[in-house]
């Protein structure tokens, strides 16, 4: 009776377990979708996001590494760098305002970022895309 008793707590926890696992992934996919749906926004961040989520901030960035393995402010600057390489290679408009468009304040902060995802900065990146 007693084993029975161990095997239906442990089943019970293992399930508690998977359904906290499924509400963090939920949560996961919840903060992806409104930053790609938000990237633009210059005041995107933790805590904006936090608190459309109705969520602490920081239980809210510990989920989404543990989830992803990915600090939320670098998914943030990735989804940001892949939408302006996308305008970028367009070419309708200057870097500083494809900085924009994308979300960053300053078009400092945009090189700054984009330097670091494509290692060039957006005005080099543009004239080696128009070249080919």
């Amino acid at each position: 009776m007693i084993k029975e008793t161990n095997l239906v707590q442990k089943l019970g926890m293992e399930t508690s377990a998977e359904q906290q696992r499924n509400c963090q992934r939920n949560l996961v996919e919840k903060i992806k979708t409104y930053i790609d749906t938000h990237y633009m926004e210059d005041s995107l961040n933790i805590s904006s996001i936090a608190d459309y989520m109705g969520k602490n901030p920081k239980y809210i960035a510990r989920v989404f590494r543990s989830e992803t393995g990915e600090g939320m402010l670098d998914y943030i600057n990735r989804v940001r760098i892949r939408k302006a390489v996308t305008l970028l290679r367009i070419g309708r408009n200057p870097a500083n305002e494809v900085g924009l468009q994308v979300g960053y304040a300053t078009y400092k902060s945009f090189c700054r970022a984009f330097i670091r995802g494509k290692g060039v900065t957006p005005s080099v990146y543009s004239k080696k895309e128009r070249a080919i």
